[in-house]
């Protein structure tokens, strides 16, 4: 379903932002499904969340993260 971005023969999922481009779907079946939903989730994240050097402190930082965004909405 993904293609790695250094794979020069596909083609690029990826930008210099580190996010995945969300291609169209013509079915709601699709388009609320667990892959898109988590690709637009991982689009959202701030740019230091998603260059964390670790799967810890990945974690840590997106944890804070949407407690913050939780904390705005309430």
């Amino acid at each position: 379903m993904f293609i790695d971005s250094r794979d020069n023969a596909a083609c690029n999922l990826r930008n210099a932002d580190l996010s995945f481009k969300i291609q169209y779907t013509r079915t709601n079946t699709l388009k609320y499904s667990y892959f898109h939903t988590t690709i637009k989730a991982w689009n959202y994240l701030p740019m230091h969340v998603k260059k964390s050097n670790s799967l810890s402190e990945f974690k840590r930082l997106c944890k804070m993260y949407f407690y913050q965004l939780d904390a705005k909405l309430t």
